[in-house]
């Protein structure tokens, strides 16, 4: 019995499933900031897991998009262009997020949840950190969810990840201003 999962908690995952599966806008700004959230889906959809993340993201008005809403498509363009074959399916799909989003600069940041510092997790993570120092348009936040995380500290950097999110957008801002 203790192998399965409440109703209620199925439920629940499935109705975060479709809430946030929807289809990708590619116009920016309908909220205060968009956010790519890079992670394993079991992990995202989870909020035990992931320690409510995408509860405190809408909290804060955050347009969400997920690994999952992106095409398979984008995300193998972006892994050709690697000189090796990353093998793992889960591995290729966050990478590849990132690395499309770090192109396209169509989201304000990037959050990547990491659960496991070591095997595919700790590869990918520190490929999207490398590809991340290469374009520094677009933030990259990883957390690292693990059995020391707690809430609050979870909730102390998302809230300084969004403040320097809006700080570069004023900045930016203001530089289109003085032009």
């Amino acid at each position: 019995d203790d192998l399965y999962i409440s109703e209620d908690e199925l439920k629940r995952w499935e109705r975060d499933e479709f809430v946030f599966n929807k289809e990708i806008s590619t116009s920016k700004k309908t909220s205060p900031f968009k956010i790519a959230l890079a992670g394993h889906s079991y992990v995202i959809n989870d909020s035990y897991a992931s320690l409510g993340i995408k509860n405190m993201l809408l909290a804060e008005n955050v347009e969400i998009i997920t690994s999952e809403q992106l095409p398979r498509s984008v995300i193998e363009y972006q892994m050709s262009k690697l000189d090796f074959n990353m093998y793992f399916r889960y591995e290729r799909e966050i990478l590849g997020t990132v690395m499309h989003f770090l192109e396209n600069e169509t989201v304000d940041g990037i959050l990547q949840l990491i659960v496991f510092s070591c095997g595919p997790d700790s590869i990918g993570g520190e490929m999207a950190s490398r590809f991340s120092r290469r374009n520094q348009n677009v933030p990259l936040l990883q957390l690292t969810l693990d059995e020391l995380s707690s809430e609050a500290g979870i909730r102390t950097r998302l809230e300084a990840f969004l403040d320097l999110i809006e700080r570069r957008k004023k900045l930016k801002e203001s530089e289109i201003l003085c032009q």
